[in-house]
């Protein structure tokens, strides 16, 4: 299982990411990622006065699974 937690919204390029994450599974292995949901991101740091600059124009229509090969099944 390959696990990751927190902040992959936050990359540049979080498709890349999740690639390096299929490539490094073995076959057939999980690959698990959690991060801020769509509503926490809207009520909390696009809000916040310490956060609310940097979320301000960030897409939070985020599906993950559009960043993996079509391969990773």
């Amino acid at each position: 299982m390959v696990v990751h937690v927190g902040g992959i919204n936050f990359f540049d390029v979080p498709a890349l990411a999740a690639r390096e994450m299929v490539r490094v599974a073995r076959p057939g292995a999980r690959i698990v990622i959690a991060d801020e949901t769509k509503q926490v991101v809207n009520d909390t740091f696009k809000t916040s006065a310490m956060t609310r600059r940097y979320f301000k124009d960030l897409a939070v229509a985020i599906n993950p699974r559009d960043w993996l090969p079509a391969t990773a099944g």
